[in-house]
């Protein structure tokens, strides 16, 4: 084995060849030049097959300290369809010591109905609420390839001293919108190893950007995100790649919404109220009368009302008094909203990790 640490340039951990039960292993000498990928990469990359991850809490934590005492800009991704789900609290501390740009990926997944300057009106209210500090905003599709040239261009308007670290929650895109801007500089295929299962990035990855380096880093671990309270392929699913269209439903007090059998949201009394759930399409929804509904969800949880398919969630009931001649939204992190209008008061059944709440309308 050389002296140097050879590094996979798919999720940047330090590879090793002796244990392949172990972090980063390779199956390839360690004396080439050659690119390589860890098996757990590879596997990803060439097969779909999901693997374990080796990042924790402890490695975040040590990601976090060693950022803050780096000199550098912030490049903070969000995904825009679900970002009062992807706001880590050390990013909040982050942005408020170093410069930084707020990159709101995923912008295709939003309804056409929300154009970019009302969006950005709401999000600039939201932002001040959390106390996250930004030099600018820009909307992007790593999927789509959109305004990926604009966003370079901002990030050439950095001091350029400035190296930047690319941050975010898991599964906002990062690796995904850092594969889009290599191409659009050039590079034919992607470097960074990219898939749907949380932390997929290891460790950080520099990558030269042209005075400057660029930090892909790991995705930071949310309490109350999917991936921690179901099972891989079960939040697969909920991942939406197309934009998210709203479905409707006029309902009348007494009446019941389960969104799979992860929430469940009893509307007790208003007027007869229209609902838009925007939420993945491949979330079944099922409407049935109040009365009843508690039965109904112990016999059906895990069969018709999925996921969860497997271990019984812990869930919390939250309950709403709203006035009911406004618009609200109903936030479920990690899943999306639901806009509310007529309703009085309602109660929603969610696993206790998810930290549910209303705000003011966004559509």
């Amino acid at each position: 084995m050389s002296e140097e640490t050879l590094y996979c340039i798919g999720c940047g951990g330090p590879l090793q060849n002796t244990d392949p039960d172990q972090a980063f292993y390779t199956p390839k000498a360690l004396d080439t030049q050659e690119n390589l990928l860890c098996q757990r990469c590879f596997r990803m990359r060439h097969y779909g097959i999901h693997a374990p991850s080796f990042y924790d809490e402890t490695a975040m934590r040590k990601t976090l300290d060693e950022l803050s005492a780096k000199p550098g800009a912030l490049v903070w991704v969000m995904d825009a369809f679900d970002f009062e789900g992807t706001i880590p609290a050390s990013l909040i501390k982050l942005s408020q010591s170093k410069p930084t740009l707020i990159v709101m990926n995923k912008r295709d997944l939003l309804p056409k109905v929300l154009n970019d300057q009302k969006l950005l009106f709401h999000l600039k209210k939201r932002f001040k609420d959390y106390g996250i500090f930004y030099q600018d905003i820009i909307f992007v599709s790593a999927k789509k390839k959109q305004n990926i040239d604009a966003l370079i261009e901002r990030l050439h308007a950095f001091e350029p001293t400035l190296d930047l670290y690319l941050m975010g929650a898991t599964n906002v895109g990062k690796s995904s919108l850092l594969n889009a801007m290599l191409r659009a500089t050039g590079v034919s295929q992607d470097v960074i190893t990219t898939s749907k299962q949380e932390a997929t990035t290891q460790s950080l990855i520099p990558i030269p950007f042209e005075s400057r380096i660029l930090y892909d880093t790991p995705g930071l671990l949310l309490d109350h995100s999917i991936q921690r309270f179901l099972a891989a392929n079960e939040a697969y699913v909920l991942m939406s790649e197309r934009e998210i269209k709203g479905r409707v439903y006029q309902l009348n007090p007494e009446q019941t919404l389960f969104f799979g059998g992860l929430v469940q949201l009893d509307y007790e009394a208003g007027e007869r109220a229209s609902i838009v759930v925007y939420l993945p399409q491949s979330l079944a929804i099922h409407r049935r009368k109040l009365e009843g509904s508690e039965a109904f969800f112990k016999q059906h949880l895990g069969t018709l009302l999925t996921p969860p398919s497997g271990a019984q969630l812990h869930y919390g009931v939250s309950h709403f008094t709203l006035d009911h001649k406004k618009k609200h939204d109903l936030v479920l992190p990690g899943l999306g909203f639901v806009s509310l209008k007529g309703v009085k008061t309602m109660s929603v059944r969610h696993p206790k990790s998810m930290r549910v709440f209303v705000k003011e309308a966004m559509i």
